[in-house]
Formats: C-alpha cells, structure tokens, sequence
C-alpha cells in the first residue's frame, strides 16, 4: 500500500516553526520531515493514525461562494 500521504489526513497541520513545519495532532509530533515517514523509520511500520480528510463537496456545504447561482 506505501506509506499514507500526510497532506490528505486529519491529523496533519502546518506549524509556524521553520525548523519543524510540519506535525501531527494524533501523535503530538512536529517534525521536518512528513510525520508518516517518521512513524516509518522509528520502526512502527506504514503510519496507523491515518484518517482522511473528510470532503467538503460530500458535506453538502450551503454557502458556497463557488456556486455559480451567487454570480
């Protein structure tokens, strides 16, 4: 399967930091490098805490400035 892309998980944030941009809420890291290919190279394997994003066009968003009857 490879390792979960962090850019499309929950738990995933960009810090303020520049020595550590990016981190991860499931596991209370922030990092240099994707939290996914941390939990992989401490040995924990593909990460477990990967939970998708959920889609906001699914979430039946009302007001939505791209919606085409606003313009």
């Amino acid at each position: 399967m490879g390792t979960p892309n962090c850019r499309q998980c929950k738990h995933f944030f960009i810090t303020f930091d520049a020595k550590v941009p990016y981190g991860c809420r499931r596991f209370s890291m922030k990092t240099r490098d994707l939290p996914s290919n941390v939990v992989k190279q401490a040995g924990q394997g593909d990460c477990g805490g990967f939970e998708a994003k959920p889609d906001p066009a699914k979430q039946g968003q009302k007001d939505s400035l791209n919606d085409p009857r606003y313009w």
